[in-house]
């Protein structure tokens, strides 16, 4: 739907910001890549599960399961923010993590309010 296109609009700049800030904090404190880590399996099973899912919706259907598996997806996001806020080293981790926590608080929402049935 339009509600989705535009989310995402908003949305996926300021998360590849995010993407390239904590790539440089990698880099930077660690001398790593986020590619020096391995996906485990389970979470790489389940997005191609996901993924396939969606590429047999479409329309209504579509929407329902994508602003389904994202506001699971952001979820997630929320927890690992609040952690990070309470138990990361370095100040600027702290910070970032809430407010992820808090973005994703807000996008969350959103998405169950203008999606639910």
């Amino acid at each position: 739907s339009g509600e989705l296109k535009a989310l995402e609009k908003k949305t996926t700049p300021k998360e590849q910001k995010e993407i390239e800030q904590m790539t440089g904090w990698l880099k930077q404190w660690h001398n790593k890549t986020p590619d020096d880590f391995e996906e485990p399996a389970e979470s790489k099973k389940m997005m191609e599960k996901d993924m396939a899912e969606l590429r047999t919706a479409s329309g209504k259907e579509f929407d329902q399961l994508f602003a389904k598996k994202m506001a699971h997806h952001h979820m997630g996001a929320i927890e690992m923010g609040k952690l990070g806020a309470d138990k990361a080293q370095h100040d600027e981790v702290k910070k970032s993590a809430r407010e992820i926590a808090d973005a994703q608080t807000k996008v969350v929402s959103l998405i169950c309010m203008r999606h639910s049935t």
